[in-house]
């Protein structure tokens, strides 16, 4: 069986891929994905994660509480070049993309064989109207992410009035990306992996857009550039308006 595989991209791994410092995730983009046939969809986003080598500055996590049409943002899905016709290409697809997610080619090359470390892991999603992954394939992916009881898998923090948003047995608990053209891949896909990491929750809440602002406003100027560079990427959250009026 081959089914085709995608990846569900919410911030930086798109568009930070400049310098010697990210060509890991350079190499990774041209080498694994067809960049070509990205395609923007809604997903349940927004700012929640305080990243200590960004300043404690904030960036993007899939949360439960964005699932609704009024507060569904935008990310992106690209396709793999590759179809995956095994249990083992689906895992080392999954350590790739979690290899491209770290900051220096030094750190990806040590996190190479992992899917995740404390601050997020790789989480899977099957397409509801796609070919269904093998019951071997589901019990090696659910024996991959448990190998590491390090990694967070059912134990990202969450809000009140949530759950997870990866469970222990690696799924990522969203519903099934909504393209927002015709005519793109995304149905076609028959299922997509994604980065989900951990957000800084303070009595039982997300950081409210003023506070997300202000995080930016006393840190480098260089940090901010996050925000902006989603935006320039069609990546965005409910919330953005609301955090530009604050920054602005």
């Amino acid at each position: 069986m081959q089914l085709h595989l995608g990846v569900l991209i919410i911030g930086s791994l798109f568009w930070d891929v400049d310098g010697e410092k990210k060509k890991h995730r350079k190499d990774w983009q041209r080498e694994r994905l067809d960049i070509t046939q990205r395609f923007l969809v809604r997903a349940p986003i927004r700012y929640g994660r305080k990243s200590s080598k960004r300043d404690n500055t904030f960036t993007m996590v899939f949360s439960q509480l964005c699932r609704t049409k009024s507060k569904l943002g935008q990310a992106l899905v690209i396709p793999f070049k590759n179809q995956v016709s095994s249990a083992n290409d689906l895992i080392l697809e999954a350590k790739r993309l979690w290899s491209a997610e770290q900051s220096t080619p030094e750190e990806a090359k040590a996190a190479s064989d992992a899917l995740g470390a404390s601050w997020g892991c790789v989480a899977l999603l099957q397409n509801p109207k796609g070919q269904k992954l093998p019951r071997e394939w589901r019990e090696r992916w659910k024996t991959a992410v448990a190998q590491d009881k390090r990694l967070p898998y059912g134990r990202l923090k969450h809000a009140s009035g949530e759950i997870s948003i990866v469970n222990r047995g690696g799924v990522l608990k969203i519903r099934w990306p909504k393209p927002l053209t015709r005519g793109n891949l995304v149905p076609s896909l028959d299922a997509i992996i994604a980065t989900a990491t951990n957000p800084c929750i303070q009595n039982g809440r997300y950081h409210s857009p003023k506070m997300i602002a202000r995080a930016w406003k006393r840190a480098k100027e260089e940090h901010v550039q996050y925000f902006w560079k989603n935006r320039e990427g069609k990546i965005w959250t409910f919330e953005d308006d609301a955090i530009k009026t604050y920054l602005t």
